[in-house]
């Protein structure tokens, strides 16, 4: 009985350092900073996880060959986007898996097709200010909107090819916009890529 006491204050005092650790690692975690680059995706994950932390779950971050891979959530509209780039087998196309925390407050006056796209934009700013591995060339970012404990969740994606989000950037920059000008118009510029 005694050592069974033992056993359970010092698996206690484990679970404390194991929580207390990991709120440090929160707490201190330094995010690739602008000019750096990624090496894997496992580093853009935590990196997102940190830009959204207390907003979305993260669920995942993977890379894909763009010729090769059939996504069951992709349609013909996004093959479209995709246009030559799944001609290449070396060209990758990085996937990011969004979703709610807990169920949200109701946001009936915002779709999800716009909060994909605005997550996306957000994404797409925070990453190409880094230098992401050379063959990814697209991104794309899957949002599940929770509606609650019994409804069924629904998914939103959006794909968007790098280069084409860099150029729109670019243009609204030497149009003189602020960043928040910028920022609608590229929403606005993707908000039909998703689906």
């Amino acid at each position: 009985m005694r050592t069974l006491k033992w056993i359970l204050i010092l698996l206690v005092i484990l679970i404390f350092v194991w929580l207390l650790y990991t709120k440090l690692q929160e707490r201190y975690y330094e995010p690739v900073q602008p000019g750096g680059k990624y090496k894997n995706t496992s580093r853009i994950l935590k990196d997102l996880r940190y830009l959204y932390n207390g907003k979305y779950k993260v669920k995942s971050v993977e890379s894909w060959s763009a010729d090769g891979y059939s996504d069951p959530l992709m349609f013909e509209k996004e093959m479209k986007v995709l246009g030559n780039l799944v001609k290449n087998k070396d060209n990758e196309v990085l996937t990011i898996e969004l979703t709610d925390l807990v169920k949200p407050k109701s946001h009936e006056d915002v779709r999800d097709k716009e909060i994909v796209t605005r997550e996306a934009v957000h994404i797409l700013h925070f990453l190409t200010k880094r230098e992401l591995e050379v063959h990814v060339k697209a991104v794309q970012v899957h949002y599940t909107h929770q509606y609650g404990f019994l409804a069924v969740p629904k998914t939103t994606s959006i794909i968007i090819p790098l280069e084409e989000f860099i150029n729109k950037y670019d243009e609204y920059q030497k149009q003189g916009d602020s960043a928040d000008i910028r920022f609608v118009k590229l929403c606005l510029e993707f908000i039909n890529y998703s689906k």
